[in-house]
């Protein structure tokens, strides 16, 4: 028993020390200062300016590392009193006169020598002016080696503030990047698009009021010139096309006030420009010029006619550059529509199903009729047949633009619809590999399909009573 007691005993003296020196570590570790804050006072969160607002700031100057900047408030608005020709984007002076009067300091250190803290001289200074008329300087000088914050220091005070401030690195970019840049003129529909090019080629994209007249079906609405005739496009890349002027992604400012030197402009390859891409609508026109390349992914472009010059990434030039009848087309199968579909015929297995396809009265539940031989077909069996259509996507495209299908086709559909020009189309499907139909569809073989896509077609059409 007293051997017991006495190794209780030694177990609780051994926990009461481990306590001991785990509170002894956390005191350490909770005063465990860098040696450049030994001397700091108590952490104590304080705002420098105090009882200032961004509005009684009226101007501010600093030096970006390649020349002196000097921002002026007047009748309450911002402008580059050292490029008054600037656009200047006057929230980024708010934002900056922001970050200057809402700087607080985490500890403030005094009786040190601001050279160790990069303050004497400073690294970064910026010198304000209040309305009251009063001047002052914020110094900024090293980062801290803990912490995301920095060493300030209001004036000629001797005391050390310890900040986190996004203010270094405004102080430090470039001139360009306080350039308001220009957007495109909005359009809210867009229905021409023509692409000239330097070696003296063009692409026209269309937008027709009445798309069928130049399609099978309305689900095309941009169409290319093509000596004389109108041919469909993939609809999303022609949008993608054509916003890609109208919602031009600028990646950086590299000049202002530009018209005056015909040197800069051919410069930046504008005289000649390796493309123009002008887009229309509703009486309004914008010109996106691209010029020369500027590295790094880049080439220089601007509006036609701009006083400015810009960069946008080269795979947005390219996109417009290579621009093609073959790199727009429909990747899709079939998009019929099929409020004008009179008949539907399906050949499948030696069979021929043909589908009358007639509108029900308004206000019906079901919204067509179909029938065949006079009686009436289940609605919903059809309609399956329709949404499979529909739901049809290519696997890839044919790489041999001139193979040609032989034998009877696995599948065949013939739509018949209220379309002059388009009266009969002929949707056939060829067994090509174990896992491939060749589709053959408004005169076009060279998308292939899952075999499964007829199959299943065959199987709905089966289920017809």
């Amino acid at each position: 028993m007293m051997k017991q007691k006495k190794e209780l005993i030694i177990l609780l003296l051994l926990l009461a020390g481990s306590i001991a020196m785990y509170a002894g570590s956390m005191v350490i570790k909770k005063n465990a200062y860098p040696k450049e804050l030994a001397s700091a006072e108590t952490p104590a969160q304080q705002s420098l300016l105090s009882g200032l607002s961004a509005a009684d700031i009226v101007s501010m100057e600093w030096n970006n590392g390649s020349e002196d900047i000097k921002a002026v408030r007047e009748e309450g608005t911002w402008a580059l009193q050292s490029h008054p020709d600037l656009p200047l984007l006057v929230s980024r002076t708010e934002e900056m006169a922001d970050a200057l009067v809402s700087l607080k300091t985490e500890r403030m250190i005094t009786g040190q020598d601001a050279k160790d803290y990069g303050l004497d001289p400073a690294a970064q200074s910026l010198a304000f002016e209040t309305a009251d008329g009063s001047s002052h300087t914020l110094s900024i000088g090293n980062k801290a080696s803990v912490e995301d914050a920095w060493y300030v220091m209001l004036d000629d005070t001797g005391k050390i503030g310890l900040a986190s401030t996004e203010l270094p690195s405004m102080l430090t970019a470039d001139i360009y990047k306080l350039v308001r840049n220009e957007s495109m003129k909005t359009i809210l529909s867009p229905d021409r698009m023509e692409i000239q090019r330097a070696d003296g080629s063009s692409l026209v994209l269309v937008k027709p009021e009445d798309p069928e007249k130049y399609a099978y079906t309305d689900y095309y609405t941009w169409f290319v010139e093509d000596n004389g005739t109108l041919r469909a496009l993939d609809r999303g890349k022609a949008e993608d096309l054509v916003n890609t002027v109208l919602q031009v992604k600028w990646q950086s400012c590299v000049n202002y006030h530009i018209n005056y030197n015909k040197d800069v402009i051919n410069e930046y390859g504008f005289d000649h420009p390796a493309l123009r891409a002008e887009v229309e609508g509703g009486g309004e026109a914008v010109c996106l010029l691209s010029g020369a390349a500027a590295g790094e992914g880049l080439c220089y472009a601007q509006p036609e006619g701009s006083d400015m010059a810009y960069t946008i990434k080269s795979e947005d030039a390219d996109k417009l550059e290579r621009a093609s009848y073959d790199s727009l087309r429909p990747e899709d199968i079939c998009h019929m529509n099929w409020s004008r579909v009179s008949e539907i015929s399906i050949t499948a297995d030696g069979r021929t199903r043909n589908i009358g396809v007639k509108a029900s009265e308004p206000g019906a539940e079901e919204k067509y009729i179909y029938t065949e031989n006079g009686a009436v077909l289940d609605y919903q069996a059809v309609t399956d047949i329709k949404a499979m259509i529909d739901k049809m996507v290519p696997a890839k495209q044919l790489e041999d633009a001139s193979y040609v299908p032989s034998g009877e086709p696995v599948l065949k559909i013939v739509f018949r619809q209220d379309n002059e020009a388009f009266g009969e189309m002929e949707l056939e499907f060829y067994r090509y590999s174990d896992m491939y139909d060749l589709v053959r569809f408004n005169g076009e073989t060279r998308q292939l399909i899952s075999v499964h896509a007829a199959d299943a077609v065959r199987r709905l059409t089966e289920r017809l009573n």
